[in-house]
């Protein structure tokens, strides 16, 4: 049996979903939004997917289309197999230099905004950022801080329309994402969501008042509160894979909560946070926990807040 469960990012999601009868429509989803596994490794995945199963066994309305749904596509089978040849176009036009220039970025995951470089073609725009990480690996002090990093073939002479094709790459320097030139996905023909665009509902571990940790390839930790019951929506057009959270901001003395802010909030970047791993400035959210929770009266956190008391209101939590 095909191991499609390595394609949900999450180890708590993961465990917790590890007896879940999931549709290959749904396993196709959650293979293109996998940020932890290759491009090699998805588009492997996804053909397996077309090649053992027929439309009908797909079972599309488990499924919900992000914007274009399936365009002029007759079923989401064949959306999986449009995926698998645009990404394959987009690993082959990588190495076409006419009339395109190569931005290469590399940064630590939390660490200060790095800088662009461009390159006349892909193999050295790869070089570059190959340098870049091995200075890092080589060295003591920051060998484990994670990076990440993305080439965008951008194209030249072009007012108006999509750049061109972005390859994102994670910590290990693996191709893990693929942006498509969408002027030459859809040239001619209606567009439609690739895999990687549509939603299915995923159960999740976490209650309302957790306190979880949220990691992607090139985006800042975060942390934040849980802050509803999760359940399968009645319909599936309010079928989505992202949730709001509770977060505090240290820096401005401000409560706040994430709005689909990309990543942010994206549920496959969702894993359990102990007090222990919690960071210093993320303290307050012991104490949005304990309200969520129902341990502590809402009023009694407003009161403490005003009067600039929160941190005599942790020794209790």
């Amino acid at each position: 049996m095909y191991d499609f469960l390595k394609f949900i990012d999450s180890p708590d999601i993961r465990e917790y979903n590890k007896e879940t009868q999931f549709t290959p429509a749904e396993w196709a989803v959650l293979i293109g939004r996998s940020f932890t596994r290759s491009m090699e490794e998805k588009i492997a995945a996804l053909q397996y997917l077309a090649d053992h199963y027929t439309a009908g066994e797909f079972i599309e309305e488990s499924v919900y289309e992000y914007c274009c749904g399936r365009g002029e596509l007759q079923s989401f089978r064949d959306v999986v197999i449009e995926t698998i040849g645009l990404w394959k176009e987009a690993l082959t036009v990588r190495f076409e230099t006419e009339n395109v220039v190569f931005e290469t970025y590399f940064c630590e995951q939390d660490g200060d905004q790095g800088k662009y470089e461009y390159f006349s073609s892909y193999e050295k725009a790869w070089e570059y950022l190959l340098k870049k990480k091995k200075h890092y690996l080589d060295d003591e002090k920051i060998k484990y801080v994670k990076t990440f990093a993305r080439i965008n073939r951008i194209k030249l002479d072009h007012a108006e329309g999509h750049d061109g094709e972005e390859y994102l790459f994670d910590n290990e320097m693996r191709m893990v994402q693929i942006y498509i030139d969408s002027d030459r996905a859809y040239a001619g023909r209606e567009p439609f969501d690739t895999v990687d665009q549509w939603s299915c509902h995923v159960s999740l571990p976490f209650k309302k008042g957790d306190i979880v940790k949220v990691d992607f390839p090139w985006e800042e930790i975060h942390y934040g509160v849980f802050s509803c019951d999760w359940k399968r929506p009645e319909r599936p057009e309010h079928i989505n894979m992202w949730v709001s959270l509770d977060i505090y901001s240290e820096e401005d003395k401000d409560f706040d909560y994430t709005d689909d802010i990309p990543y942010y909030d994206w549920v496959l970047g969702f894993s359990y946070c102990t007090d222990e791993e919690l960071p210093k400035d993320e303290q307050v959210l012991k104490l949005i926990r304990a309200v969520r929770k129902g341990e502590m009266d809402f009023y009694t956190l407003l009161h403490k807040f005003g009067r600039n008391e929160l941190e005599d209101l942790l020794k209790w939590v």
